[in-house]
């Protein structure tokens, strides 16, 4: 069974339609958990750290099994499916939170099921875009992506603190299912484009093996492993001291739901244009400039833009502060996505996309719930200050990650090496017939339409007799025997 790539690339503002959808009713629904937690049940910062980990958590279960489920099955169903899904549960925690019934238990639960499904519809997402674009125009394809994302998380942060400012939370999971129904319409209209030249063989049956190959390519591949390592120190320190800013903002600063939701936004500005001018600030530029540079310098800048945090006190001016170097923070983000990503995509084969994405996301979950309640329980017993400024170091080893790796040496687009380890799990390679070879390059470079297959012509043989192998009977030549001999 096998599943082909074509060059000329369609569905792309289907694809971009339904990641905008589902984007921005994720972040609107992201922005006003907390608050839910905080405000409508007077939660604490347990009780935050509680449900952040439960943001957190299901790719732990989910994370490997999606990347299988995406690697095998047509990826534009899963999209649907799991968006549809995500629509029936957000309707359901809306229901509850109007008429009163929501507790803390079924909010956790909830979480937990949303969490799930947008894993699944993440890395399906992640690896459908490659069948959508021709190799030559997936870095591209990729920081439109970006730019995608980060203005629909500006306008779902916007339009939550708009609807925040009505003293109502009940918008978020009414923003996250009209989301959910967008992305699974747009989702529908995508087609992945399909051609005889490329062959991609599929993932051969349903083994745990195969699942957790993508676990061992992550492990073995040095590139990919740093990055992923890198990937876990920053998400974890960041997050840890988002939970414990989020409550001391409006704990002990008294800032309101919507100041902190437009906080929030004017960082996802920053995000917009830094998505908007990421492909050119990972272009290749020279021997010293390029994908791995850029990459260095963005995961450095993230940390450092969260000092003022710990120092933060009263005032719109802080306030102000704050939201420009959120902005600083959210653009070096989107530039880091898109080199992080565009090196993980050249290095990883095409069978395991779904399950390399996956499996860098399984190996970070634990250590950033980790991170996360070891930081809100020491925030607890010595302060909320103590214990960001703690979050801060961790983030900041990424960077120092990043600088002992091969990352800072990569200036273009790398291309996928062997397999790290060629057992029964990993599909045989299939590569093409040399006289293909001439007619796919340009097919796979996206500068040229395939041209019809053309059959070589035979070169005449010369004839052997029977001295040449032994004579007839011993796999010789037989056309100069007698016919009562054959």
């Amino acid at each position: 069974m096998h599943t082909t790539v074509t060059a000329r690339p369609r569905g792309l503002r289907g694809y971009y339609l339904g990641l905008a959808s589902a984007t921005s009713g994720g972040e609107a629904l992201g922005v006003t958990l907390p608050l839910v937690a905080v405000l409508s049940l007077h939660g604490s910062v347990m009780d935050v750290a509680v449900l952040k980990t439960a943001t957190e958590a299901p790719p732990l279960v989910t994370a490997l099994w999606s990347g299988a489920v995406s690697d095998r099955w047509p990826r534009q169903h899963v999209l649907v499916g799991a968006q549809l899904f995500a629509a029936a549960l957000s309707l359901v925690l809306a229901f509850t939170q109007a008429s009163g019934l929501l507790t803390m238990p079924v909010l956790l639960a909830v979480t937990l099921l949303l969490g799930a499904v947008s894993d699944v519809s993440t890395t399906a997402s992640i690896a459908y875009l490659p069948d959508l674009s021709v190799p030559a125009e997936r870095v591209a394809a990729t920081s439109r992506a970006q730019v995608v994302t980060s203005v629909s998380k500006a306008v779902g942060t916007y339009l939550s603190a708009l609807l925040l400012a009505g003293g109502t939370t009940v918008w978020g999971p009414v923003l996250r299912g009209l989301g959910a129904v967008g992305a699974a319409a747009g989702y529908g209209r995508t087609s992945p484009l399909r051609s005889r030249f490329v062959s991609v063989p599929a993932v051969p049956g349903r083994r745990w093996e195969a699942m957790f190959e993508g676990v061992r390519y992550v492990l073995r591949t040095p590139v990919t492993r740093e990055i992923v390592a890198a990937n876990i120190l920053v998400s974890a320190g960041t997050a840890a001291l988002d939970v414990v800013a989020v409550v001391y903002w409006v704990s002990a600063l008294h800032w309101s739901g919507g100041a902190v939701a437009t906080l929030t936004g004017c960082g996802l500005l920053g995000g917009v244009l830094g998505a908007a001018v990421a492909g050119r600030l990972v272009r290749a530029r020279g021997r010293w400039w390029g994908l791995g540079p850029s990459a260095v310098v963005a995961i450095v800048v993230i940390p450092l833009c969260q000092i003022p945090t710990v120092f933060a006190g009263p005032g719109e001016g802080w306030q102000m502060v704050l939201g420009a170097l959120l902005a600083v923070r959210y653009a070096a983000a989107a530039v880091l996505a898109t080199s992080a990503r565009s090196m993980r995509q050249g290095l990883c084969p095409d069978h395991l996309r779904g399950r390399e994405y996956a499996a860098g996301s399984w190996l970070a979950r634990l250590p950033v719930i980790a991170v996360i309640v070891t930081v809100a329980e020491l925030s607890q017993r010595w302060g909320p200050r103590p214990a960001m400024a703690l979050a801060l170091t961790v983030a900041l080893g990424a960077g120092w990650t990043l600088l002992r790796s091969p990352t800072p040496h990569v200036i273009h687009q790398p291309a996928p090496g062997p397999h790290p380890r060629a057992d029964a799990t990993s599909p045989p390679a299939h590569p093409a017939p040399q006289s293909q070879t001439r007619s796919e390059q340009g097919v796979r470079d996206g500068t040229r339409q395939p041209a019809p297959f053309r059959r070589r012509r035979a070169r005449p043989r010369p004839a052997r007799g029977p001295a040449d192998h032994g004579g007839p009977g011993r796999g010789g030549d037989r056309r100069n025997t007698a016919p009562t001999d054959r």
